[in-house]
């Protein structure tokens, strides 16, 4: 790419992400999601088997879900899979499984936890993902299997 043309794009560049930050500031509610909409839970080896029961209810009403991981900064390893069900009627939940705080592999709680990543990727359900799926799972195929 010539540098004119490295210009004239940095140059176009610059004023659509001005103008969307510009947007944001002056309509805010465009990119602003009610809490109400959504229930955010953490899942780890605190998480009371209560909780884990009614995750894996609202997980199997529903057939919609995305999907994003994260990684620890230290060591680059995965740390967090968030998966947010996408429900037709009822609120959404964004799951955040905390991969370095699981329960025990034998436990019951840890049992639960993978049948919701089995509920997630039964066949005939559609999933949404940030980046190709099979490598941002990669790293937790260990705990997931």
């Amino acid at each position: 790419m010539s540098n004119s043309n490295h210009s004239t794009s940095y140059s176009q560049y610059a004023r659509n992400s001005t103008y969307s930050i510009e947007t944001t500031r002056t309509h805010p509610e465009a990119f602003y999601v009610r809490s109400t909409y959504y229930d955010i839970i953490f899942v780890n080896n605190n998480t009371s088997m209560d909780i884990l029961n009614k995750l894996l209810i609202h997980m199997n009403a529903g057939n919609q879900y995305s999907i994003d991981t994260n990684s620890d900064r230290r060591n680059n390893l995965s740390a967090l899979i968030q998966i947010n069900t996408m429900p037709i009627e009822e609120k959404s939940v964004v799951i955040l499984f905390e991969l370095n705080h699981f329960p025990d592999l034998s436990s019951t709680r840890y049992e639960i936890i993978i049948s919701l990543f089995r509920v997630t990727f039964r066949e005939g359900n559609e999933i949404y993902s940030w980046g190709d799926m099979k490598l941002e799972l990669q790293q937790a195929r260990r705990l997931l299997t």
